[in-house]
């Protein structure tokens, strides 16, 4: 009975369970919960670099003036844009902001979505597409459909990004190649990974379980809803870790690339603990097995990486995948010929901040 934005953001909330404990407030900006003001003024009152010019035009043969914050941000299919790309919470300030500062804020700053390096392209792209979408309609074009501007900015913003790394590693001259390592004798290895739309928020999460000779043993991917980048991994951490323990296996040393969620799910701090999922997490951790925790690169996690991209495109349910499915049946392989070379480092964490459980 409720719309589908609204039901993709319930779906990346873990529902009520028993043993979670009472609900308490706290400042989500904030890992630890807690609010304090000086946070918020580090927030709303960032230096930013000045002079941002603008300029109003009439528009044709419209009658009166249309200005370019009413182009951009106030008029119908504007507001249809940014209420599917801003957080839910950070709307009332998002669209409350003088125009000149809401401008500056969103273009030099990601105080709107915290944790996204990539908003300002993000914004940038949207506010042109938006600017596009107006010149077409007074030329009699028809560009200017919601869903069509999304999904042209997702894949404009992907497209700067892909170039930028492009040019990063030309310049570096790094190693491209698979560096997936095989988990110890006895051992399996669980790989996860998330991905998260620039425009969205449309949140998808993977995960492959492999044996200590590179055997796929099962996999996952599945549509976690619209959330941030990091609770999307720890979604995906979840996951991984209830799959393998529902298989059977209790010796298990579980990977992510993203540093963040591993420094959080390898804390026993108490405050950490009122998150809910966070709490999940923790007591799929204190079940009768063995788990390590650690942080890798992420050319180390090119399979997962492939399947939390597939699960932003499906439905509610997710996937199990008994053998390797066909978008990284290939990459299994070359990693696993890889792994099994005698030059292969095995076992080897990159990041001195794992755990062991």
């Amino acid at each position: 009975m409720l719309p589908k934005d609204k039901l993709e953001l319930i779906t990346s909330i873990m529902p009520p369970q028993d043993g979670v404990g009472v609900d308490t407030p706290g400042w989500r900006r904030m890992i630890s919960g807690f609010f304090r003001p000086v946070q918020l003024m580090n927030i709303l009152l960032m230096v930013r670099p000045q002079g941002v010019w603008l300029i109003g035009r009439g528009f044709g043969s419209l009658s009166g003036r249309e200005d370019i914050e009413h182009v951009l941000r106030s008029c119908t299919a504007a507001k249809g844009v940014w209420t599917r790309a801003v957080p839910r919470a950070a709307q009332e300030i998002f669209f409350s902001l003088p125009f000149r500062d809401w401008l500056s804020d969103n273009l030099f700053s990601a105080s709107f979505v915290p944790g996204d390096v990539a908003w300002g392209v993000c914004f940038a792209i949207l506010c042109w597409l938006l600017w596009k979408r107006r010149c077409s309609f007074l030329f009699g074009s028809d560009e200017g459909v919601l869903e069509h501007i999304l999904s042209r900015g997702n894949r404009m913003v992907g497209e700067c990004y892909r170039t930028a790394a492009t040019k990063t590693d030309s310049r570096q001259g790094q190693d491209r190649r698979p560096s997936w390592t095989r988990p110890r004798t006895g051992w399996i290895k669980v790989n996860v990974d998330a991905s998260v739309s620039t425009i969205d928020r449309s949140a998808g999460a993977g995960g492959a379980l492999r044996d200590d000779h590179g055997v796929w043993l099962s996999g996952y991917t599945r549509f976690v809803g619209r959330c941030d980048a990091l609770l999307a991994e720890l979604w995906a951490m979840h996951d991984g870790l209830l799959l393998a323990w529902d298989l059977g296996f209790r010796f298990v040393e579980l990977e992510s690339d993203c540093l963040k969620a591993v420094r959080i799910i390898s804390s026993r701090s108490d405050v950490l603990g009122k998150s809910a999922l966070v709490g999940a997490i923790a007591r799929l951790l204190h079940r009768d097995w063995n788990v390590e925790v650690r942080h890798i690169a992420r050319v180390s996690n090119g399979v997962t990486n492939k399947l939390a991209k597939q699960g932003r495109e499906l439905g509610m349910e997710s996937t199990l995948f008994v053998a390797a499915p066909t978008v990284v049946a290939g990459l299994v392989e070359v990693e696993q010929r890889a792994s099994l070379a005698p030059t292969s480092a095995q076992g080897v964490a990159e990041d001195p901040g794992g755990s062991t459980w």
